[in-house]
């Protein structure tokens, strides 16, 4: 590539695609993190429990005061 583009000139990191043995030496990038399922459960539960939150102050705080409608 002559010193142009690849991982680490466009600000990531460098993953060794082009080192001999790779994807077998390196495959510790291809792998599901440690936590990660337990961490993405969570923060499921997470946004639903601030979504519940949201419904609720949008239905019950963001109202429009009454500023003395003419009625009949």
């Amino acid at each position: 590539m002559n010193g142009l583009g690849g991982c680490p000139n466009v600000g990531g990191i460098c993953i060794g695609c082009t080192m001999p043995g790779f994807p077998d030496k390196f495959m510790p990038f291809m792998d599901q993190p440690p936590g990660s399922f337990l961490s993405s459960h969570a923060i499921t539960t997470y946004g639903k429990a601030i979504r519940a939150l949201r419904r609720f102050t949008q239905a019950s705080l963001n109202k429009e005061p009454d500023r003395g409608r003419r009625g009949s």
